[in-house]
């Protein structure tokens, strides 16, 4: 059997309410809480300070000291229902939420918030308990009476019924538990006296089963306490939090055994107030540590962007380069295959093209459209090594290896990555094609260079040696004309005194 939960505390100050949020908001530390399972919990607000300010927007403007300010109630049911984890989950705190603001009013249904990161899940409401009549604070009219308690859980039953739960035992003895303490009372389920007829363990069943087993059998009263039970294996972590939370009272307890009423109160209005500042400044802490862990977020989904952006532009312009290239060749296949059928029907290779006629200009006259085998290798050839470079200079342009590295470390998105994977094989490649046939052409290119420096050094040695010989024949020939001169300096007096002599 499941049954319907339905519990509430009242919340007279602003203390109770802000210890109550944080908790709800998993502020201070919950041992019961599965932080693992925490991001599962959803809230109506985004922090509590919203929470806060929606209440004050909501009460009266005046109200007694010791007024009930808000009703917090805690929604849930069995354990064991068979809707937990399915669609009927959020049916439920649905079909609760409406029943709560259909009660209270929905203005007053302040905040609500759904927890799936404790054993069981349950739903947790705030609500300001406003008498529609005087328009003031009145949480007796909601909550007042052992008949008026007794309608709400029908009420709620019945608002969830479809859902296969139903309401706990109608005209039970139990009184009303408070949040506060419906832990420490589902703890008492085990208090009862154990008879003697315990079942047998089975060889094969599980000790959950075998616990079930012997609560059926030794329980009195069993439709009631099976409830209450079953509740209390779910809820062993928050006892055992209880229990820590009890061990450290005893501090409390200590310091006030011997102070009197008006030192007590003092010290309990301290304890309040430095409480409230330590939660004020713990709440401001992990408010700058949500903005700067939203900093950050917003700081990566830049980059992100940036570089999500980089890498579809370098994509859009492979693909245009891409299906370039591949019309190109197309259109080259196109001309083979026309040029080998046109050779064929005339019954001519290439070989053929080759001749001329006595004047020597070709015999056959070849369409527009005809392209030799030797051409078409060296344009498809053509064609892969521009597609290369054009690809190869975008990637060094854009830095895309890098972008992509990147990528991978920053995106969780699937299309993404698996674009990123397309990247490796198409591209890869190329840029490794291209990088080969650029060193390939810079061995040609320095292998030129060294040898047309190697033909200078060579001409410079020949030029000097020509040059020396040069030097050394225009040496010789001054030398012999030097010669020569003086010869004819010794003979010409003589030529003169023999043509010019007039002596008597």
């Amino acid at each position: 059997m499941t049954y319907a939960i339905l519990r509430f505390a009242k919340l007279k100050t602003w203390g109770q309410i802000a210890g109550s949020l944080s908790h709800n908001y998993r502020i201070r530390d919950t041992p019961n809480a599965d932080e693992n399972r925490t991001h599962l919990n959803e809230h109506s607000h985004e922090t509590t300070q919203d929470v806060k300010n929606d209440l004050i927007a909501r009460l009266p403007q005046k109200y007694r000291k010791d007024a009930v300010m808000c009703l917090e109630h805690l929604v849930t049911c069995s354990p064991n229902w068979d809707g937990w984890g399915t669609e009927k989950e959020a049916e439920f705190f649905e079909q609760s939420k409406k029943w709560l603001e259909d009660r209270y009013g929905k203005k007053n249904v302040i905040a609500t918030s759904i927890h799936r990161d404790e054993t069981t899940p349950h739903l947790v409401a705030y609500i300001v308990p406003l008498d529609p009549e005087t328009k003031g604070l009145n949480a007796k009219k909601w909550t007042g009476g052992r008949e008026e308690l007794s309608k709400m859980q029908t009420s709620f039953a019945e608002q969830i019924e479809h859902l296969g739960i139903e309401r706990g035992l109608k005209g039970s003895k139990a009184e009303h538990v408070p949040i506060s303490r419906y832990y420490e009372k589902v703890n008492s389920a085990f208090d009862y006296k154990i008879q003697d007829n315990i079942p047998t363990k089975g060889l094969f069943e599980s000790t959950e089963k075998y616990a079930q087993k012997i609560i059926e059998s030794a329980l009195p009263n069993y439709e009631k306490n099976r409830v209450l039970a079953t509740e209390t294996l779910d809820l062993s972590n928050e006892n055992k939090r209880l229990r820590l939370k009890l061990e450290s009272a005893d501090i409390y307890f200590n310091a006030v055994q011997y102070l009197n009423t008006k030192n007590k109160a003092h010290l309990d209005f301290f304890i309040q107030d430095e409480s409230n500042k330590l939660l004020f400044k713990q709440q401001k802490q992990q408010a700058e540590i949500l903005a700067q862990k939203q900093a950050e977020q917003e700081l990566k989904d830049k980059k992100l962007n940036e570089l999500t952006n980089t890498f579809r532009a370098f994509e859009s312009y492979h693909d245009k380069e891409f299906f370039k290239r591949e019309k190109i060749q197309k259109d080259l296949n196109n001309r083979l295959k026309k040029s080998e059928k046109w050779l064929s029907k005339n019954k001519l290779s290439e070989q053929n093209l080759f001749e001329t006629d006595p004047l020597g200009r070709s015999k056959y006259e070849t369409p527009d459209f005809f392209i030799s085998h030797f051409n078409y290798e060296n344009q498809y050839q053509k064609s892969d090594l521009d597609f290369q470079r054009l690809v190869s200079s975008k990637v060094y342009e854009l830095n895309a290896f890098d972008v992509v590295s990147q990528l991978r470390q920053l995106s969780i998105n699937k299309k993404l990555l698996s674009d990123l994977t397309d990247f490796d094989i198409a591209v890869t490649p190329v840029y490794t094609a291209h990088l080969k046939e650029n060193a390939k052409w810079a061995n040609d290119y320095y292998e030129t260079q060294r040898q047309n420096a190697q033909n200078e050094r060579e001409h410079a040695e020949q030029q000097k040696r020509d040059d020396e010989y040069q030097s050394l024949v225009s040496e010789r020939m001054r030398k012999t004309r030097e010669f020569e001169r003086q010869n004819s300096d010794y003979a010409s007096p003589k030529k003169k005194d023999q043509g010019n002599d007039f002596s008597p």
